[in-house]
């Protein structure tokens, strides 16, 4: 995962589970680290440092010591991001909050989500204000990065001549199944294909699972199904039907629709997951050299030996 996607898959877990916040501290409270105006007391680093880790709760000192270092730098990296923010401006207006409120609430039973908030210590004002961070922080990369520019032809060959293995692809098929909790009724759906009942048909009025109905389940490559139903659909030619399969979610049926034997993924075939990397690896080196420019024009003091305490 590249850094820029790691940073905003942390930020918005951080969101999630923070009980204590750093946007300000009591003027009583040691700080461990200013970053610009912005200032980050040292219970409130620890605070987050602990939920961040609490898995590695029992560790020797040296792997302890190489953590807070490494969350030391993540929190730095986000408060130079919210620094940059206040002096652009950029904030999060309350109809924007409340949809990504709506979005992360919406599954939870009405009452739900707030005790869970309440089992982790954290009041829905603390969450929401963790929250609103949070998206100021996604505001103002996207608003740094603007828009990468597409990688043209002459990049996209360069790089499918210079990493032509990872475009060998291997056997797929489209899959269709029935499935069915009886072994006797899967022996009589069988049947009834075996004298050109249609395949659809049959799975509408038999299958115990409502969301296959015998649709089209994409392309499937080895390994990625059960090895008992692997190894069957896997052999199968196209166009015939297997015997009974058992699960545990009950007796299958499957059809092989279309079988595509491994080989080269042409330039064209290629193109669209070549285009991600590409831009994915230029989103990456943007907001690298974004995120040293603010490292160099943002001062930033950490007290080293208020940081030694939690070492």
């Amino acid at each position: 995962m590249n850094l820029l996607r790691l940073f905003l898959l942390l930020v918005v877990c951080f969101a999630m589970l923070m009980v204590s916040g750093c946007d300000s501290a009591d003027d009583d409270e040691p700080i461990l680290m200013r970053v610009g105006e912005r200032a980050v007391a040292l219970k409130a680093f620890q605070q987050e440092f602990r939920e961040a880790f609490a898995e590695d709760a029992k560790v020797s000192s040296g792997v302890q010591q190489q953590l807070v270092r490494t969350y030391l730098r993540r929190v730095l990296d986000r408060e130079m991001i919210l620094a940059e923010a206040d002096r652009l401006g950029i904030d999060v207006t309350p109809e924007e909050l409340n949809r990504v409120v709506a979005e992360a609430t919406g599954d939870y039973p009405p009452g739900e989500f707030r005790q869970e908030l309440e089992q982790r210590g954290l009041s829905e004002e603390l969450w929401r204000r963790n929250l609103n961070r949070s998206l100021r922080v996604e505001k103002t990369i996207a608003a740094a990065m603007g828009q990468v520019p597409e990688a043209d032809d002459a990049a996209i060959e360069a790089y499918y001549r210079e990493n032509e293995e990872d475009f060998k692809q291997s056997k797929r098929i489209r899959l269709r199944q029935i499935v069915v909790h009886d072994e006797e009724i899967a022996n009589e759906v069988l049947g009834l294909l075996r004298q050109g009942a249609d395949f659809a048909e049959l799975a509408r009025e038999h299958s115990d699972v409502p969301d296959t109905l015998g649709d089209e389940q994409g392309w499937l490559e080895p390994g990625l199904l059960p090895p008992e139903i692997d190894d069957k659909v896997f052999t199968l030619p196209a166009g015939r039907v297997s015997e009974p399969v058992s699960s545990p979610y009950g007796f299958h049926l499957f059809l092989v629709e279309e079988s595509q034997p491994p080989g080269q993924l042409t330039l064209e075939q290629a193109r669209p997951d070549i285009l991600e990397r590409l831009r994915e690896a230029s989103e990456e080196k943007a907001f690298r050299n974004w995120l040293g420019h603010l490292r160099a024009e943002i001062p930033i003091q950490v007290d080293w030996e208020l940081l030694a305490e939690i070492e």
